[in-house]
């Protein structure tokens, strides 16, 4: 017998599934909120973090490369810029501001929409994140290459 663990629990108490709602809205929006204070002070300190390790010894961008200038970006508002650095940070960023106002919504019309998810086996989950990053690496690889 296999068992699959889940994304999240179907079998909470209803009021306390609307109490978790609550708090992972006001952590998601608290979670967004200081990260674009963070990023509005750190802009300034930007050019003071070190260069990318893999860039400098090998002359091909990490996985990653560029998620601080999209970060960044992202928190300017110029959200062309922030793809066009890394598209995977910046949509990882714009989707917490849309699960954010959902719960929110969702929690405001007292409607419980965490118990009601149908959560995908972590392992979907796991794939679907490994072929994101995967895409997202080949788009910083081809654009390095037409430089």
């Amino acid at each position: 017998m296999s068992c699959q663990i889940s994304i999240c629990r179907n079998n909470v108490r209803p009021e306390l599934a609307m109490r978790q709602q609550l708090w992972t809205s006001i952590g998601f929006a608290s979670l967004l909120l200081l990260s674009v204070l963070a990023l509005k002070f750190a802009a300034p300190l930007a050019h003071l973090l070190p260069r990318c390790v893999m860039y400098d010894l090998f002359g091909l961008p990490c996985p990653t490369c560029g998620a601080t200038r999209a970060f960044l970006a992202c928190a300017r508002g110029d959200f062309a810029a922030a793809f066009a650095a890394n598209p995977l940070t910046t949509l990882i960023y714009a989707s917490l501001f849309v699960a954010a106002g959902v719960l929110l919504a969702a929690t405001v019309a007292n409607k419980n929409i965490l118990n009601r998810l149908h959560a995908a086996p972590l392992t979907i989950v796991r794939r679907i994140a490994a072929v994101a990053l995967g895409a997202n690496w080949i788009y910083l690889l081809a654009r390095e290459s037409i430089k």
